[in-house]
């Protein structure tokens, strides 16, 4: 258990000043967004168009998959792979919506607790794709070997293991702001 918060005599940043700093880390949080997303959706384009690159990248990200010719990419691994890519470019829309609305200081809305939840939802669910793509592609690849046995991959990133923790803080976050939330209409009710 921690203690209790002494009281100190360290004067208090004003409002208006931390709201300022809302706004500012809004906005940079939104344009980082919307870059994440423009990358994400540069990188599918230009894989889509390069098959060789397709290759590189099935292969750099499941090592354990068999090798692929570099002109003719598996596409039922290729796209397995993207679906943790899109999850991140979804997340980064949601996101996007939340840094928009504290950006307008709008911070006991509705709204901010369902995105909270969005958030930690698509967050766990980036975790899993990431893992079942890595455990799913070298099945689905053929091994030009046919003695050769399926190598069965299973394995959690650091990535995956931070977006699974980000994801529950998400959900934590918003069960917070529901409370607050609740406190915030009920001390409006006394004034």
């Amino acid at each position: 258990m921690l203690p209790a918060r002494q009281h100190t005599d360290v004067p208090r940043e004003p409002s208006a000043n931390r709201l300022s700093k809302l706004r500012h880390l809004a906005r940079t949080g939104d344009w980082i967004c919307v870059g994440a997303m423009l990358l994400v959706a540069g990188y599918v384009v230009y894989l889509g168009m390069r098959p060789a690159a397709l290759t590189a990248y099935l292969a750099q990200a499941n090592p354990s998959a068999p090798a692929m010719d570099p002109n003719h990419p598996n596409l039922p691994a290729a796209l397995l792979s993207l679906v943790p890519v899109m999850t991140l470019g979804i997340t980064m829309w949601v996101a996007r919506a939340l840094f928009r609305l504290l950006g307008q200081a709008r911070l006991f809305d509705e709204a901010v607790p369902r995105l909270l939840v969005r958030l930690g939802a698509f967050a766990v669910c980036t975790c899993l794709s990431g893992i079942a793509a890595r455990t799913l592609i070298p099945l689905i690849i053929p091994n030009p070997d046919p003695h050769a046995r399926p190598n069965l991959v299973l394995g959690v990133s650091e990535g995956e293991m931070a977006a699974l923790i980000v994801g529950l803080l998400f959900y934590a976050f918003a069960l917070v702001m529901r409370e607050a939330m609740r406190v915030h209409e009920e001390n409006q009710g006394f004034i």
